[in-house]
């Protein structure tokens, strides 16, 4: 039985109850069921939970005590409990108190005297101070006193800001950043000062602004010098391991505080293979963390680990180079889980669901057809879009992956890759190297890599890595120091703060340099600011000009990031050779991607026509679209093409064809492979970047699972005996793939030449006509047609000038051979089908 005690200063517990989950598992709503008087104050009562966990299958709770539903939190983010292996039949109570993150573990160890909600540096001379109760009519001129590092120092004057809740305390002199702060007032606990505005400060930014690209653990033989930045911190010390997990500890040394707050050491010898934390002082509080520039670690993320890069590569990796783009539209793109596209029997490979997997070639179905690796050379495409690879929370890399599962989008080490994909993640050397000969056999294969990254919020809120280190600099805050949640995640990351503004670019940079990535995919990148990624376009063309950059142009809810500033499909054109999922044609090819009824173009909603039209013209503008009728944006927000990705589906959301199934339940198997298969032809002859989710040229289901972030396997893996069943699906995208990269007509960046060439045609309504001329963008033909045809019926439609016109994709077949040739005026396309012609007259 698990039993949570529930104090509040104000005694209010009305409409007050808990939403608890297991870890990787979906939460459910208890009750405060019965209340207890207090120990220490027997006129007043706390509120008690008892939940019976004894069908728990997961040690780890999370839970949230709200109010009304979801109207009000105590706690403004996740928190988390381990319940001990003994509980049984037995008990395990902990405590909580009203606006206290801490949990507590006896009822002694509570302090019912209320505290501060916020105490925060507005500027340089003032605090603002809310506290956790109104202070008694009365109450308000008793004095506050400050303390800087220990030390009482005077006080100006308090102004009430609203009633007797809300202060502001002016000091005589300005704060000194680096120094630690403290608030009392009688009847209530001391509380930290969080430096909060003050690290938006252009002092702070010049006192504290590092710009050093050695941050973390420097290797070299005779030596290792780590540097940390913690300008708030008043001391830190470095823990040696010798291994990644036990009690193997070795020796703490103290470090030395440098210029711009880092905080540097130099130890003698070979550390290669060693682990190591730092124990970090800051707010009268003591915190042991890995090093957020770690280059690995052990088993889940827990020490970092110092590493001999040289020990990592494999044979031949000093001569492996970025992948070549005359252009981002001239890529195509995969989108692969490392575990999903290995872990079922019939892939063939060895290391199922692992790194080494996915770098396996020649791997074979059961009806010996390529699949893994083998499978995207097969089907053309330039680049495998990798979900994250980084080292993520949601998988104990302790514990058998059998009936673990996640997508990954829960940050721990961003400069780490994941253990779990590893053959041995307790040895930080065995998931670089594994990660890196996954990576050769990607390129060997003539393809590039694209890494998903989650720079947006980390997994952890207030008890990260990065508030331990730095309280508040890392996260966008609002003025009461409530975490803004733009991510829906519990936090945000403050990429607009020059420390981690630095932090991504070196990143980013690491893992192009090291690991030579030829791409990054940014989740919820509207959550970033516009200069942050201006500055990591610019760092990444010094290292290749071909790198693909492109994410996710929206947030996960409101953020106090100005809108502005943030990178959003709307700001799209103020960011150079930077894509954006343009959803506005996915949901007109399909329909709404969060209404599994709701049908698109192709699947008979007639609405959709012009959201379609608008990604074939890659989200520019174009007089031969009516923008007010196009999905959710109404304006052409892309400049030039490459600002847009044109896809039908991704891991979010329902699979194609699962979606088809759901919104056109009374179609036949036939007809839904006809519209995959004109879905293909719509992304992949429009202007833009073009995406393809893993699995959707083999008619991929996840089972109706529209959010399968924690299914398992059973959900998520490729069956490759699909590829068999579906052979001419596979074959009509790999047609289609072959088609685009051939013809760089399809591959128009430039508005203008868009405009230029590409004219839409008057045609029946159920159908989308344009022709491309001129030998657009150099292009072999000179005039290629393009027609989609949604209806239920075969149409005619004129040809667009004289013939005659070559047929290279009809209903069944796409790629480069001629099918037919049309020598009259016009073309009758079948019903729900699509069809591409060309004509040379020179």
């Amino acid at each position: 039985m698990l039993r949570i005690h529930y104090y509040r200063y104000d005694q209010d517990y009305s409409g007050w109850d808990l939403w608890l989950w297991e870890k990787g598992r979906e939460g459910k709503a208890y009750l405060f069921n019965r209340q207890e008087l207090l120990q220490a104050d027997n006129q007043k009562v706390a509120k008690v939970a008892e939940i019976d966990v004894s069908s728990f299958n997961n040690r780890e709770i999370g839970f949230i005590v709200r109010r009304g539903g979801w109207s009000e939190k105590d706690i403004n983010y996740d928190r988390y409990i381990t319940l001990p292996d003994n509980i049984g039949n037995g008990s395990f109570d902990i405590y909580l108190v009203q606006d206290t993150p801490e949990i507590f573990d006896s009822e002694d160890k509570i302090c019912l005297c209320p505290g501060f909600n916020t105490v925060v540096f507005e500027n340089f001379r003032e605090i603002f101070v809310r506290l956790q109760t109104p202070c008694k009519n009365g109450h308000e001129i008793e004095p506050f006193q400050v303390y800087e590092d220990g030390r009482e120092i005077p006080v100006r004057h308090v102004t009430s800001r609203r009633g007797n809740r809300d202060f502001v305390i002016s000091l005589e002199d300005d704060m000194k950043p680096g120094c630690s702060y403290m608030v009392y007032k009688p009847g209530y606990r001391l509380g930290h000062v969080d430096y909060g505005m003050i690290y938006d400060t252009p002092e702070f930014e010049q006192l504290f602004t590092y710009e050093g690209d050695d941050l973390g653990a420097n290797w070299s033989k005779d030596c290792t010098v780590f540097k940390v930045w913690a300008p708030t911190a008043s001391a830190m010390f470095l823990n040696l391991y010798n291994s990644g997990t036990d009690s193997t500890f070795r020796e703490s040394i103290e470090m030395k505080k440098e210029e711009k707050g880092v905080w540097t050491v130099r130890v003698p010898g070979d550390l290669s293979g060693i682990y190591y934390t730092y124990s970090v002082m800051v707010q009268g509080k003591t915190w042991e963390v890995a090093d957020p520039y770690a280059r690995s670690s052990g088993v889940n993320g827990l020490r970092s680990m110092v590493v001999d890069v040289s020990k990592t590569n494999p044979e031949g990796w000093e001569h492996l180079t970025h992948k070549h783009l005359s252009s981002p539209t001239a890529a195509v793109v995969y989108e692969v889980h490392i575990r999903d596209i290995t872990i079922h029997p019939s892939s063939g490979a060895t290391h199922r669901g692992k790194y080494l997997g996915l770098a396996e070639k020649d791997t074979r179905s059961p009806e010996n057809l390529p699949t893994g690796l083998s499978h995207m050379a097969e089907l053309g495409v330039t680049h495998v879009h990798l979900m994250p690879f980084f080292d993520f929370v949601t998988i104990d890399e302790e514990k058998p992956l059998d009936d673990q599962y996640n997508w990954g989008y829960d940050p721990l080490n961003f400069n780490v890759p994941e253990g779990s994909y590893s053959t041995n993640p307790h040895n930080g050397y065995v998931r670089v190297s594994e990660l890196k000969q996954m990576i050769k056999a990607i390129k060997e294969s003539g393809m590039g890599v694209v890494m998903d990254v989650v720079y947006n919020h980390t997994y952890k809120t207030c008890d990260s890595d990065f508030n331990k280190l730095v309280p508040g600099y890392y996260y966008r805050f609002d003025r009461f120091g409530n975490f803004s949640n733009g991510s829906g995640c519990g936090n945000e990351i403050a990429s607009e703060r020059s420390m981690v503004r630095r932090f991504i670019v070196e990143s980013v940079k690491r893992w192009a340099t090291e690991y030579k990535i030829d791409g990054f995919r940014f989740d919820l990148m509207g959550l970033l600011d516009l200069d942050t990624m201006r500055e990591i376009r610019t760092e990444l063309d010094k290292i290749s000009p071909s790198i693909l950059l492109y994410g996710e142009g929206w947030t996960g809810g409101p953020s106090l990031l100005d809108r502005s500033e943030a990178a959003t499909k709307s700001n799209a054109p103020k960011l150079d050779r930077i894509g954006f999922f343009n959803d506005n044609t996915r949901d007109g090819i399909k329909g709404d991607a969060f209404h599994a009824e709701n049908t698109g173009f192709i699947s008979g909603n007639l609405s959709c026509k012009e959201s379609v039209k608008f990604g074939v013209v890659g989200g520019v503008s174009h007089p031969g679209i009516d923008y007010s009728r196009v999905n959710y944006s109404g304006f052409a927000w892309a400049s030039h093409a490459w600002h847009c990705v044109n896809y039908a589906a991704s891991h979010d959301n329902l699979t194609l064809y699962d979606k088809l199934l759901a919104s056109r339940p009374d179609l036949s198997e036939w007809d839904h492979v006809r519209l995959v298969n004109l879905a293909a032809a719509i992304v992949f002859t429009s202007q833009g970047i073009p995406f393809l989710m893993l699995g959707t040229d083999m008619m991929r289901s996840k089972k109706g699972d529209h959010n399968s972030y924690k299914s398992p396997d059973s959900i998520n893996q490729i069956d490759w005996t699909l590829k068999s069943r579906y052979y001419n699906v596979f074959n009509y995208h790999k047609g289609l793939i072959a088609l685009r990269k051939a013809h760089p007509a399809f591959q128009m960046a430039n508005a203008d030449n868009i405009r230029r060439n590409l004219t839409f045609c008057h045609c029946p309504e159920w159908m989308i006509a344009f022709y491309i001329d001129n030998h657009a963008n150099n292009d072999p033909w000179e005039t290629i047609f393009v027609v989609y045809n949604a209806g239920v019926h075969a149409e005619s439609i004129n040809l667009p000038k004289e013939g005659p016109w070559h047929v290279v994709v009809n209903e069944n077949k796409a790629g480069l051979d001629i099918l037919e040739t049309i020598t009259g005026h016009n073309v009758t396309v079948p019903a729900r089908s699509a069809m591409v012609l060309y004509r040379n007259q020179n």
